[in-house]
């Protein structure tokens, strides 16, 4: 008689975010580490969807909520939340399991606020597990949103690997035009107001200092914003901007060139920038906020105090007279201990958890180390 195979447990992560490789990245950290998984992607979620997936899915796990209810016109945005809380409420029905992922707790942008809230509230009621990438992201999930049971912590995996990296440092700063002994800060990403674009683009225009170069490179949304950064770069012939989505092919060419990575963010939960950073060996420049204390520990990075009006300008200044000697290896050393096959080894044991016993609220790995 032959034996029925037993199926692998499925496991759907929905992101809708197209740019950032992060959920493919878990999702094949979880296949390579429990095979017992089948972990896949899926960029969208609905009521419809989920009715005819009844007895195919044994987790749900959600990240960037906020993307899957957007849309240009507020009768869609409206559409779309209700269909994504009549699935939400369907699979708890029908035994799935949830997960929800907390890169971020607000919308960046403010928009929609009130979907936003009423979003949030669903999915933290709901939510079996609920998955955050630092101790700061835990007791923020705690304090503004009363949720303290089944909270994981398991780190932001690196993007080592991720990218094509073929170029030196030579050959990147040659082809921007750039000297070998220049000192070249960098903000790689979506260039969008609340990452405190502006207050680097003043930070830097008073950093007296004709070796020093700041590059700008990410899609920018806004033609209003656009325009206000390439007008500051016509001002500081020191200061580069590529206002445009950087493919895959071009990040290393970009991060090889430079010397650190700067995140003059005004408010943030996680940084996958900061993760991107350390992934090729830069340190890191950022605010003494949320994530970044974690991150920057362990001299792979300067912090600055967000309230004091010269704060980043000295942090510059600092990085400039030596300050971050030696911290691109360290860097690159945390980068290493954040494998993604590593990662997916402590999402699959939270999974497991989930399907078998009871989780208890101090689970997980700690981010600072």
């Amino acid at each position: 008689m032959m034996t029925k195979t037993k199926r692998p447990v499925r496991v759907v992560l929905i992101a809708k975010v197209y740019l950032n490789p992060y959920a493919r990245q878990l999702a094949a950290g979880i296949n390579q580490a429990a095979p017992k998984l089948r972990a896949e992607v899926r960029d969208g979620f609905s009521f419809p969807w989920m009715v005819r997936q009844t007895g195919r899915i044994a987790i749900l796990h959600f990240h960037w909520v906020e993307m899957l209810y957007d849309a240009p016109v507020r009768w869609r945005r409206y559409l779309r939340l209700a269909s994504l809380l009549s699935g939400l409420y369907w699979a708890k029905l029908t035994g799935v399991k949830i997960v929800y992922t907390v890169h971020n707790l607000t919308n960046h942008e403010g928009m929609s606020p009130r979907l936003n809230r009423i979003a949030n509230k669903v999915m933290f009621r709901l939510a079996d597990t609920v998955h955050v990438h630092n101790e700061h992201a835990r007791a923020d999930v705690a304090r503004c949103c009363r949720r303290t049971r089944n909270v994981f912590v398991i780190p932001h995996g690196s993007y080592i690997g991720t990218y094509p990296d073929d170029i030196s440092r030579e050959e990147a700063r040659c082809q921007f035009g750039l000297a070998q002994d220049q000192f070249v800060f960098l903000f790689l990403g979506l260039l969008r107001p609340y990452k405190g674009i502006e207050r680097l683009l003043d930070a830097f225009s008073r950093l007296e200092a004709p070796q020093a170069r700041l590059i700008l490179a990410g899609h920018v949304a806004s033609p209003e914003y656009k325009a206000l950064v390439l007008t500051a770069a016509k001002r500081d012939a020191r200061l580069q901007v590529f206002p445009q989505y950087v493919p895959d092919a071009e990040i290393a060419r970009f991060l090889r060139a430079a010397d650190c990575s700067v995140h003059p963010y005004q408010h943030a939960t996680t940084s996958g920038a900061a993760l991107l950073a350390f992934s090729f060996g830069l340190p890191i420049i950022a605010p003494a906020m949320g994530p970044f204390p974690a991150l920057a520990n362990h001299q792979r990075g300067l912090l600055y105090d967000p309230e004091r009006e010269n704060g980043l300008l000295e942090a510059l200044q600092a990085a400039l007279n030596g300050a971050m000697a030696g911290m691109g290896a360290n860097a690159l050393v945390y980068a290493g201990q954040r494998s993604w096959d590593r990662i997916g080894r402590q999402h699959a044991a939270m999974y497991s958890m989930m399907l078998h016993r009871p989780l208890t609220p101090t689970e997980g790995d700690s981010d600072d180390a």
